[in-house]
């Protein structure tokens, strides 16, 4: 066997490999696909053709199933912090999780127009801005998609607005996120119906994430940290929704 033909057989191996725990381990395997995409958006800032697929079949897929919502149901929108969210310890109220791992609000903002079921939600669940900042958009930008983001949601609807979560790491990045979740409380706080929602008990006594609820990718949480994350949202909802948080 050729040099190239070995080297081939080892790569078609791996790719099937890879294929097998994906389907055998599908949210595992959306994580990994994830972190490897932020990664990449980091040192090239540019669209990539698979995220702009990727997005586009998950919105088809949501607004497919969006139609059969009650009114009064809980919505999420948001990048992967809350697409990769756990099912939140609710009670007595729907929900429906449109968070699309990936996305910049600078790409919600069109994609909101289509979700009908805003119309009568009742609240609406938001964390983006992350990916924005990742690829290369100052937290003065990141903060004007967002408040384009906030102008797609009736005024009258019930709107918790998430904080970033806090930094693996004291870098630039982290001084950035900070300075976006300062520009996201100011808007938050123009709006009647909004509630800011800082997540500091993610943090530890420096203002970094706790070791055991990080990825280890310097942004994505561990499975600790999104049990947790789900905890804090359910605490944190109004009494309207009937919902109830798990013990920590």
């Amino acid at each position: 066997m050729s040099r190239w033909l070995r080297a081939f057989s080892l790569l078609a191996l791996g790719a099937a490999a890879m294929l097998a725990w994906g389907l055998l381990q599908p949210v595992e395997f959306q994580g990994l696909q994830d972190r490897l995409r932020w990664r990449l958006n980091a040192v090239w800032p540019q669209p990539d053709p698979g995220q702009l697929r990727y997005e586009a079949m998950l919105t088809s897929l949501q607004l497919r199933g969006e139609a059969s919502l009650p009114a009064g149901s809980v919505l999420l929108f948001g990048d992967s912090h809350l697409q990769s969210l756990p099912a939140l310890p609710c009670r007595g109220a729907a929900w429906a999780n449109f968070a699309i791992a990936g996305e910049p609000a600078q790409r919600l903002v069109p994609r909101l127009a289509h979700y009908a079921s805003l119309k009568q939600a009742g609240l609406v669940i938001l964390l983006s801005g992350t990916n924005d900042l990742a690829q290369g958009a100052s937290p003065e930008q990141a903060a004007a998609s967002m408040a384009q983001v906030l102008s797609q949601f009736p005024a009258a609807r019930p709107l918790l607005l998430l904080a970033l979560p806090p930094p693996a790491q004291a870098n630039a990045l982290a001084q950035r996120q900070s300075t976006l979740n300062q520009g996201l409380a100011e808007l938050c706080a123009q709006r009647a119906a909004c509630q800011f929602l800082p997540l500091s008990e993610l943090a530890d006594g420096q203002g970094l994430l706790r070791p055991q609820f990080t990825a280890g990718d310097g942004v994505h949480l561990s499975a600790a940290g999104y049990q947790r994350l789900s905890q804090i949202i359910a605490a944190a909802m109004p009494l309207a929704a009937q919902c109830q948080a798990a013990s920590p």
